[in-house]
């Protein structure tokens, strides 16, 4: 899963960055691949320019790897004159096995994630979010620290991963799948799901669909960033718009534990009638368990959405 195209053999070692600014310009994440690597201590300067950010800015894929102490000021919205002008990777695209710890972003974000866009069977743990982060299309998922927790890779299903000790200061602008921790927790294998492409009119009721087991776990997290509605996204006809699954710490999640927002979430005030529209929570739009988490918000929801609710718009049953 998103493990093409890298064309380079892994980096297997240790490097310490000794917190050296990196700039100049790259059509390449800083690190292509790396495996069994230690890689630590390094600053993405605003003079760094990447030509290819789809990838990622700092690394495309990791596997059972250390990333620690990076610092992230460098331009994350696409290459710049692109018609598209969007960043799918984050500063790293994909990681397996990892641990990934103290990164911190301070870059406005054009995509799907600030520091990480999918993680399989990692640990991600004490990440900060400062940029705010905006789609550039209409069907993207949005976490401000983990985009997408992975249910499986290769057909091996996933042991779980941790999102833990992360914050999020940035606003999130977004349609589907919307979180200011993490986006989704992956717990179905169909793609043509809520929020998706095609069959667009195609809409998963979380009550009655069979959901895979993913216990990956969420804990100690706090989002300060408000999260809007995109309102600019309609389709023709407007019954085929689904909108669904806004939550202060995850959209969709399995096992959220001792996670606070303090962020607003806007947009669900008024909803057009034939929008297809649900599962909006303070801390979850839709999750297993959802322990020890507050929510400072009132959430102001139509009442023609089914699911919403302060803390937990929908929990789901094992």
């Amino acid at each position: 899963y998103m493990d093409y195209p890298y064309t380079e053999k892994a980096f297997t070692g240790k490097i310490n960055g000794n917190n050296y600014k990196l700039y100049g310009e790259c059509g390449w994440p800083i690190f292509g691949y790396i495996k069994g690597a230690e890689i630590c201590n390094f600053v993405l300067s605003t003079e760094l320019h990447n030509n290819s950010l789809i990838y990622g800015v700092f690394c495309y894929l990791a596997e059972n790897s250390s990333i620690k102490n990076i610092v992230n000021y460098a331009y994350m919205g696409g290459a710049k004159g692109d018609n598209w002008d969007v960043s799918l990777g984050g500063l790293i695209c994909l990681i397996a096995d990892c641990t990934v710890e103290n990164v911190i972003n301070y870059s406005d974000v054009t995509g799907e994630a600030a520091i990480v866009q999918y993680a399989y069977n990692s640990t991600v743990r004490n990440c900060k979010n400062y940029g705010n982060i905006s789609v550039a299309f209409k069907y993207p998922i949005v976490g401000a620290v983990v985009s997408v927790i992975l249910l499986e890779r290769y057909e091996v299903p996933t042991v779980g991963s941790i999102v833990e000790d992360c914050e999020n200061y940035g606003n999130i602008i977004g349609v589907n799948y919307i979180g200011g921790i993490v986006g989704r927790v992956e717990l179905f294998k169909d793609a043509h799901t809520i929020g998706y492409d095609y069959p667009r009119n195609y809409f998963t009721d979380l009550g009655r669909v069979k959901l895979a087991q993913n216990p990956s776990v969420i804990r100690n997290c706090k989002n300060y960033g408000n999260i809007y509605r995109y309102k600019d996204y309609e389709e023709d006809p407007l019954k085929n718009t689904v909108i669904c699954c806004f939550g202060g710490i995850a959209g969709l999640g399995y096992q959220i534990e001792n996670c606070t927002n303090s962020g607003n979430i806007y947009g669900f005030e008024v909803i057009h009638p034939e929008y297809t529209v649900d599962y909006i929570g303070g801390v979850a739009g839709a999750a297993c368990t959802v322990t020890d988490c507050t929510s400072s918000t009132k959430l102001v929801a139509a009442n023609t959405i089914k699911h919403t609710d302060d803390i937990c718009g929908y929990l789901i049953e094992k």
